[in-house]
This record gives C-alpha cells, sequence and structure tokens, in this order.
C-alpha cells in the first residue's frame, strides 16, 4: 500500500496525469478516490484549495515562483505555462523558417540558369564538396558543376546538372537517363540533379534503378531546406531567450540561516562560561 501524499503532492500526481486544470472540488474527489491523501475532513475541497493557497503564498514570500495557479476554482500547474511558451516559440520559429524557404523559392525561381548555377556552387561549397568546378558555356554536355565528394575514405568524382524551373514544371526521367549516360565521359561515379521545382514519380524510379549508376535527386523544397541549413542566400537572426534555471544549485538548497544581533547573542549565552564544566568539586 502506498504511504499517504500531501495534499500538494497529491495535486501534483494527479495534474501530471491528467495533463489538463481541473476543478478543486473535482480534484479533491480524484484524490480521495484514490486513496492519496487521507482525511476524516468533511469538506476536503476547502481543505485542498487551502493547502494550495497557503503554498503558493509561502513560495512567493520565499522568491518561489507558484507551484499552482488557481483561477475560478480550476487548478492547474505554472509548469505548464512555462512549456506553452516554449512550444509556441517553435512554433513561430517553424513558420518563420518556412516562410523564408517560400520567399528564397520564389526568388530563385526569377534567376537566370547561369546565376542559379552559381548559387548551387556555393551551397555546394558551403556542405562540403571539394575541388567544386562551374563549367557553363553550351558544350557541357548536360554538366553544369564537377566536384568531389567524400564517402567514408573514398572521394567520390560527381557530376551535377541544375534546372531552374517553375515549381508547376515537374522534372522527369529523360533529365535522369540523360545525366547517368554521361557520367562516364567526366570518370563520375555518380549524378546529382537539382530543380527549383519537383521530380515525378517516374523520374524517381529512374534514379533508383537497380544497376546503374546512382543519381541523387535534390528538388526546390530541399534546396530550400539546405540553404537555410547552410546560410546560403539566407540571414540568421539569432534571438535570445530566457527561464529560470531550477537546477542551479543553490535553488534546490534550503534557505540559511541569517545571522543577526540576537541570534549572536543567543548562541553566546547558550556557550558554557569558561571554566564551567563538571559540578563536582575537591573538597
Amino acid at each position: 500500500m502506498k504511504e499517504p501524499m500531501t495534499w500538494t503532492k497529491a495535486t501534483e500526481e494527479i495534474l501530471n496525469k491528467d495533463r489538463k486544470p481541473l476543478n478543486y472540488r473535482t480534484l479533491a474527489q480524484r484524490i480521495i478516490s484514490t486513496k492519496l491523501v487521507i482525511t476524516h475532513s468533511k469538506t476536503p475541497h476547502i481543505t485542498l484549495y487551502a493547502t494550495l493557497t497557503r503554498d503558493n503564498k509561502a513560495c512567493e514570500e520565499g522568491g518561489f515562483a507558484p507551484r499552482f495557479f488557481v483561477e475560478k476554482g480550476m487548478i492547474g500547474l505554472t509548469a505548464w505555462e512555462q512549456s506553452n511558451a516554449q512550444t509556441q516559440m517553435i512554433d513561430q520559429a517553424k513558420r518563420l523558417r518556412d516562410s523564408t524557404k517560400t520567399d528564397l523559392l520564389k526568388r530563385l525561381g526569377q534567376l537566370s540558369g547561369s546565376d542559379f548555377e552559381s548559387f548551387v556552387e556555393a551551397l555546394l561549397v558551403k556542405m562540403g564538396y571539394q575541388d567544386v568546378q562551374l563549367r557553363g558555356g553550351g558544350s557541357d554536355e548536360g554538366i553544369d558543376l564537377l566536384c568531389q565528394m567524400t564517402q567514408g575514405i573514398n572521394q567520390v568524382k560527381t557530376a551535377v546538372q541544375v534546372k531552374c524551373k517553375q515549381p508547376n514544371r515537374e522534372v522527369g526521367p529523360k533529365d535522369v537517363r540523360l545525366l547517368r549516360d554521361v557520367l562516364p565521359n567526366f570518370q563520375c561515379s555518380q549524378g546529382v540533379l537539382i530543380t527549383t521545382s519537383r521530380f515525378n514519380r517516374a523520374a524517381r524510379d529512374a534514379a533508383n534503378e537497380q544497376g546503374r549508376l546512382p543519381i541523387i535527386l535534390i528538388d526546390g523544397d530541399r534546396v530550400g531546406e539546405l540553404a537555410i541549413e547552410h546560410e546560403v542566400g539566407v540571414r540568421t537572426q539569432t534571438v535570445r531567450t530566457y527561464s529560470v534555471d531550477s537546477d542551479f544549485e543553490l535553488f534546490g538548497a534550503p534557505p540559511r540561516r541569517r545571522r543577526t544581533a540576537t541570534n549572536k547573542a543567543s548562541d553566546a549565552t547558550s556557550k558554557p562560561a569558561p571554566g564551567a564544566g563538571s559540578s563536582s568539586h575537591q573538597g
């Protein structure tokens, strides 16, 4: 059988299990029915309400945040408010990231073919590709860039083709196969096909054909993610947020006794006088 809890501990256990505020009468009934608290009170809900109110007041007087919020008869945990605020910040950051990606892709779609190639060159360098060479020109056999990609201890020569297209125009399997066909001409072991739009299902199937040189497909959405991750064409702004460090060593310690003149006088009177000791004496 479980040891009975205090009203505050029992309240925390019930609220953490339900993850929502409860009316103080309902909360008291739950605590009693689950035998978390043993009481002979005829009005346990009033006892509970008074106990939590006193606990909040004691926390505030001690310089700590209250553990419970009490509003219109509803009881909840203040920790939820902090958790909700953090969730809102994360959601806001995600919305901002998505908005930035949408704006970035719109701008990339307005670039000329050669400018988009230069953007991809900068992105590949930031991603860690080595010996990145921008080819260009009309006789490039469909290869816009050459680079080296590290895989384990091996350097894999890679050919890159970029296609700056409107979002509603898909890239199909023909482009995938044309890129693969020219890879041997450049002694490349794999190809990368990058577009501002998207690939259709047939293109993805062609890229994964068994027994053929691999073709990596990077669509517009992935281009945006990589650009944000490696900060190419975007600017990162850091906003500092603050919360109390509950694990700080002093916050969990009981308050130290303050030394006052009264304390010192009390300590002095409690000490034995010099020479005082045994009450026995020699005759």
